[in-house]
């Protein structure tokens, strides 16, 4: 009996070696969740109950502890970390497997892939159903200024306030003569080709409460060959000159708010450019100085990719040298409501299990997910110091259980000699 209770502890020992070893060699591991050998003690049952002497010990289970790892910032863009729970989705042609493991890199094709090769699922910017991550190294195409079926609202947008102290003019508007017009104000706009041009719009005071709005553009051709390129102006969709109408609170009485101009002939090979000028709610006219408040348009030339950025809610978007920032997709993570009965797949991967309930795929930050860091990966949580002391205990409780086959053996040989 000695024997056979000895035998259960050196294996259960041993096992507990096995687990321990393999915990401190994924000390470096990144993603490495530690295990832990857990036991359970044997008694032999009959049907008037158990025996007084138990039979031994016996593996229950090897369970992996999925505590939170420490933080290594590398400086990496792709590199991502989850600061919570949750883990990123993988997945091949073997199927979807589930990982803490953030170092990822881009492939020749652009997607998104961990160094086993398998590609990062991610939600498309569009929405729908996840897919592989991919990022688009190509230069961002550029967009003429004006109204598009993604940018409705596009054109020009200002916030302005018109100085209602100013004497309406009466001569004709000309914007080579200053007299002309009361106020003007540039910004760069964008052509088909991404060839930036100089916008300026003038604004002349004709009478209480009333503006009339013009716009010139400086295209790509000089057609008098002055070596200064042609300045046209731009007629109003209408046909006629567009009015800015105030109420005696000096608040813009228009409505819609917007003013379309008819297409400028930019030549260079780039297509005409329509202008849609949005006057917004916060353009007025009070008794004070003209000043802009803001003032910006839809259009850019031509990007070049110089980084990704991912935040904490996983969105990945490419930031261009143009100051343009493109999405790529959203990040999700995926929680289970037992971790622990995930079944290990090698290489940091995980697979779902009938134990380890169906997956909950959601947005990093939101219920119970944490939230993703980029540049940085999650260390193993193995405690070097604990690990080691573990060890020494293990391999005690290895000699002891051998000490007492050695005992046995001892009375057994002492019954033989009588």
């Amino acid at each position: 009996m000695p024997f056979n209770i000895g035998i259960t502890g050196l294996t259960a020992a041993n096992t507990d070696l096995k687990v321990l070893s393999n915990n401190l060699a994924n000390v470096k591991t990144v993603g490495f969740k530690y295990s832990r050998a857990e036991f359970g003690d044997i008694f032999a049952s009959s049907q008037f109950g158990s025996t007084n002497v138990g039979s031994g010990v016996r593996l229950s289970d090897v369970a992996q502890q999925f505590t939170q790892g420490q933080l290594e910032f590398t400086g990496n863009s792709l590199d991502m970390a989850v600061s919570g729970n949750g883990f990123f989705q993988v997945q091949d042609s073997r199927g979807v497997f589930y990982t803490r493991n953030g170092e990822f890199k881009v492939d020749s094709e652009g997607f998104v892939v961990n160094n086993q090769g398998m590609f990062l699922v991610a939600v498309p910017p569009e929405g729908g159903n996840a897919a592989n991550l991919q990022i688009d190294t190509a230069p961002l195409s550029p967009r003429a200024t004006g109204v598009t079926a993604a940018d409705p609202n596009g054109g020009i947008q200002i916030e302005a306030n018109l100085d209602a102290q100013q004497t309406p003019i009466t001569i004709p508007f000309d914007p080579n003569i200053p007299d002309s017009y009361s106020h003007s104000t540039t910004l760069t706009v964008f052509d088909s080709l991404g060839n930036p041009l100089l916008a300026t719009m003038y604004y002349v005071k004709t009478a209480d409460n009333t503006w009339e709005s013009h716009v010139t553009v400086a295209t790509n051709v000089d057609n008098n060959g002055d070596g200064i390129n042609d300045i046209v102006e731009l007629p109003p969709s209408s046909n006629t000159t567009p009015t800015l109408s105030f109420d005696n609170t000096g608040t813009l009485t228009n409505d819609p708010a917007r003013v379309e101009y008819d297409a400028a002939v930019i030549g260079g090979g780039a297509n005409d450019l329509n202008i849609t000028i949005d006057y917004g709610t916060n353009f007025s006219q009070f008794s004070a100085p003209f000043s802009v408040s803001d003032l910006k348009q839809n259009g850019y030339s031509t990007g070049q990719l110089v980084g990704l950025e991912i935040n904490t809610e996983g969105d990945v978007n490419a930031r261009y040298s143009n100051g343009e920032i493109k999405s790529f997709g959203q990040i999700q993570l995926t929680s289970f409501s037992n971790p622990q009965g995930l079944t290990p797949s090698g290489n940091n991967l995980w697979t779902e299990s009938s134990s380890s309930g169906e997956p909950v795929r959601g947005t990093p930050g939101t219920g119970t997910l944490g939230t993703i860091e980029a540049g940085a990966v999650e260390q193993s949580n193995v405690d070097l110091t604990i690990q080691l002391v573990k060890l020494i205990t293990a391999q005690r409780n290895f000699q002891a259980n051998a000490q007492v086959i050695s005992a046995g053996d001892t009375i057994s040989q002492t019954i033989i000699n009588l």
